[in-house]
């Protein structure tokens, strides 16, 4: 999956990188990487959570090449592995 970066997604909406980090902050209170990186790792989460993928699943459809970089971001995010949240959902 092709994940826009910042840039990529201010160009989509209109504006400049820096006046989307501007308005990210002020209505938000995160700026846009941070965003797009929660973004990610909650749908790969509800993902795993439904049964739907494997944890290397969820790591390629929410837009990660590299299953271990996916895997730091999730435990680090949610506090426990893609795996364990794919066990309790039935994956």
């Amino acid at each position: 999956a092709s994940v826009p970066d910042v840039a990529a997604f201010a160009d989509r909406v209109g504006v400049g990188p820096t006046k989307l980090h501007a308005l990210a902050l002020r209505y938000v209170g995160e700026p846009p990487g941070a965003l797009i990186h929660r973004s990610r790792i909650e749908v790969a989460e509800r993902l795993l959570a439904a049964g739907e993928v494997t944890a290397t699943g969820a790591a390629f459809a929410v837009g990660y090449a590299s299953v271990s970089a996916f895997y730091e971001r999730f435990k680090a995010s949610t506090g426990t592995t893609p795996g364990a949240v794919a066990r309790r959902g039935g994956a």
